[in-house]
């Protein structure tokens, strides 16, 4: 009896933590102005829904593993079973090609966003700022900023 009244409160519980937590429409930290951060955004999201996918995979293996070789179920177990090649090669190339799908635009977005930016108009002039820092100067850190003429 305790056992179901301590899921019922989990279960109560994480609703609550889910619905309580104070999400918005507008949220400042998905919410990319620039041309950077729209593609950190892209990369982002590019991550999260892959690692979602991958997620619901396991679950779903993992509950249909539970079920079918469950306690009950443990007739097919056989001690001497060596192992399966084939189900070793599976689960050594699938994470394999999630580090590909993970590696290809993160390196292609970080390329593209190691070039500087292409100037709008030729004819301005890109803005050079001259930055100075001096740590430990006072008890404080001092940075003076000049701002060249274009």
């Amino acid at each position: 009896m305790k056992k179901k009244m301590i899921f019922k409160l989990v279960g109560v519980v994480s609703l609550l933590s889910l619905f309580l937590t104070g999400c918005t429409v507008k949220m400042a930290v998905l919410n990319p102005q620039g041309p950077v951060a729209r593609e950190q955004y892209r990369l982002i999201m590019w991550s999260v829904i892959l690692i979602g996918l991958i997620v619901a995979v396991v679950f779903i293996l993992f509950i249909y593993m539970l079920v079918r070789f469950g306690r009950k179920n443990h007739k097919h177990y056989d001690p001497n079973d060596d192992g399966n090649v084939k189900l070793e090669i599976i689960w050594t190339v699938i994470p394999i090609i999630i580090v590909i799908l993970l590696s290809i635009p993160t390196v292609k977005v970080l390329w593209d966003l190691d070039k500087p930016p292409k100037a709008e108009a030729a004819s301005i002039k890109p803005l050079k700022i001259e930055v100075t820092s001096v740590q430990w100067k006072n008890g404080c850190s001092v940075i003076r900023i000049k701002r060249l003429k274009r």
